[in-house]
């Protein structure tokens, strides 16, 4: 029905494939409208999209950036940038959700072009680079190389341990709690360490990190 509504030259076709993505999952539907949306009416309506006054219309755009083919990850980085510095927490959440595919495949470059981010003005952007980085994290695939090697992703932790905004601070918080579930000791050591730095925000961000129960251990 929103598509319907917002697009209102919406062909037939693509109608009756929005119809059925009602029984996806939210992000799988996410990239359906995406892809559908991409295919009817090109790139350019990507900023037909993200001017809208829907989140969930501004969301459709997140997708169709991430579904974009033969762009680099700093170009589709580059275009996201305004939506993931919206107002509304649900676009700046697809921001991410939708560009975590590229990230799993590149995720050393990925923390390399996030590391200006880290260093925005912005308190949404800084969280972005943290965010999209979690090991784990919610409605989304698991990154190995981050759950292997947390340490990989230090250059955006370290550039975030003492942010002073809340928003930002929870994410790194999360980050520190996905990676604990499979490197425990390494969560423990890392926030020991910014234990001894004298910044009043590091003791938000190291949290008592409980050990896996026997027998309920995360893979």
């Amino acid at each position: 029905m929103l598509a319907q509504h917002t697009l209102l030259d919406l062909s037939t076709d693509s109608l009756q494939a929005a119809l059925q993505a009602q029984e996806l999952g939210i992000v799988r539907r996410m990239q359906h409208m995406a892809r559908l949306l991409l295919a009817q009416y090109g790139h350019d309506v990507i900023a037909r999209l993200q001017s809208h006054l829907s989140d969930t219309v501004r969301g459709w755009a997140c997708f169709i950036i991430a579904e974009l083919p033969a762009l680099s990850l700093s170009e589709r980085l580059e275009r996201m940038t305004p939506l993931a510095n919206d107002e509304h927490l649900s676009v700046r959440e697809w921001s991410w959700l939708a560009l975590r595919p590229h990230v799993i495949q590149a995720p050393a470059q990925a923390v390399e072009l996030l590391l200006d981010w880290s260093q925005s003005p912005s308190e949404r952007l800084r969280r972005f680079s943290c965010e999209i980085l979690r090991p784990r994290g919610l409605r989304c695939k698991h990154i190995a190389h981050f759950k292997e090697n947390p340490a990989a992703a230090l250059p955006i932790l370290h550039a975030l341990r003492h942010d002073h905004s809340t928003y930002v601070q929870d994410s790194v918080a999360n980050w520190l709690c996905d990676a604990a579930k499979t490197q425990p000791e390494w969560v423990r050591a890392l926030c020991r360490n910014w234990a001894l730095e004298t910044m009043p925000e590091l003791a938000y961000s190291p949290r008592r990190i409980r050990s896996p129960k026997r027998g309920n251990q995360a893979h």
